[in-house]
């Protein structure tokens, strides 16, 4: 969703004023080994992370750009497009596809971003069309045998523009409950936010975090989705804003994982607050020189080969250092590969039309213990 009317922007950008890519990650070595012991005896073990915008389906930007305007004639053909294009990519085809994913590299946590519900009924839609994005997923990992469990979910953007149509998008974090205790967890808004751009149209957004404990070590992990542009016009200083409250609440002497899609490139205002943080960009520590686009696939997710041409997704560590060695661990891309499909309604889909991000961290010795 990227339009907004000039006043709006300019209030909220002058409140914000004020405030060769892919690498496959290894297996992991089998936990039960002697050396593994005794790694984890010296205080020595690792943390899996994995991150994915969820995709609605559709370009829900081209909906609300129709329903937003003055022009009472676009909205049925936007509406018209976005419901077969939500069909044509079909959730529950890319909710498996990202379940094998996790199945594959058992991420600790896992950040999700645009995690959807669509509630549309057959009179606008052809025949009534409920979708809730969490649950599928959470239907496909049971299925694997996978006990991950959901942990700070919140509601950002929401749609109710006429009767008959309701949309909301967020953020969550799933955590394998047979490896992760969770302490706390809970979804927050942003201060600064677009808001109300039009009757029943509200964009905003938020972040998920768990304040979690990994073989005993406290870890927070968070996920989180900053403002997007809207129609050509950029919103960096909101995002830095939207991230400097984010980084604002997280502890200093606490090991933090932040994850997610966050709208900007490398060396952006948002991506400076993160680095004045003391947060590591886990791609340009461990993949020095690897562009890591992550951004974008066909609105319809039917491109054949991937043409990412931006790096907006990422995952930031803090508190996993070893001196002047730096960070240590592993990361890569999924989503990126023509093998990496699954069959869908009318081709083979992406699991999202972002690529995902999965790192394992090496944790150092010393690090705190609930």
């Amino acid at each position: 969703m990227r339009t907004v009317s000039p006043t709006v922007l300019v209030v909220f950008l002058s409140l914000a004023s004020a405030c060769g890519d892919r690498e496959p990650l290894d297996p992991l070595p089998d936990q039960n080994t002697t050396a593994q012991a005794g790694a984890r005896g010296a205080g020595l073990f690792r943390v899996t992370v994995l991150t994915q915008n969820m995709y609605p389906g559709t370009n829900l930007d081209l909906v609300v750009a129709a329903l937003a305007s003055p022009d009472p004639t676009d909205d049925a053909p936007a509406l018209a497009l976005a419901i077969q294009t939500l069909q044509e990519t079909d959730i529950s085809a890319r909710a498996s596809l990202l379940a094998d994913e996790i199945e594959r590299k058992r991420p600790h946590a896992v950040a999700l971003q645009e995690v959807s519900t669509f509630h549309l009924a057959a009179a606008i839609a052809g025949q009534d069309i409920n979708l809730d994005f969490l649950p599928i997923l959470e239907a496909a990992l049971a299925a694997r045998g996978l006990h991950y469990v959901a942990a700070g979910v919140g509601t950002n953007y929401t749609l109710t523009p006429i009767p008959g149509i309701s949309y909301s998008q967020g953020d969550a974090l799933l955590i394998d409950a047979d490896r992760v205790a969770v302490g706390i967890a809970a979804h927050h808004v942003f201060t600064y936010n677009i808001g109300e751009i039009a009757p029943g149209i509200t964009l905003r957004q938020g972040w998920s975090a768990a304040d979690a404990s990994v073989e005993g070590r406290r870890t927070i992990f968070v996920s989180t989705h900053p403002e997007a542009n809207f129609g050509g016009n950029s919103l960096a200083q909101l995002r830095a804003a939207q991230v400097s409250e984010l980084v604002g609440t997280l502890p200093a002497d606490v090991p933090v994982v932040v994850m997610g899609d966050l709208n900007d490139e490398p060396g952006s205002p948002m991506y400076q607050v993160l680095l004045g943080a003391g947060m590591t960009d886990l791609w340009r520590a461990l993949r020095p020189g690897a562009a890591g686009n992550t951004c974008c696939h066909d609105d319809n997710l039917a491109d054949h080969v991937a043409r990412l041409d931006e790096h907006i997704d990422y995952i930031f560590a803090r508190g996993f250092g070893h001196g002047a060695a730096g960070v240590q661990g592993k990361i890569g891309l999924f989503g990126d590969q023509p093998s990496e499909r699954i069959a869908g309604p009318l081709h083979p889909l992406w699991a999202s039309d972002h690529a995902g991000l999965v790192a394992t961290l090496n944790r150092p010795p010393g690090a705190a213990r609930n």
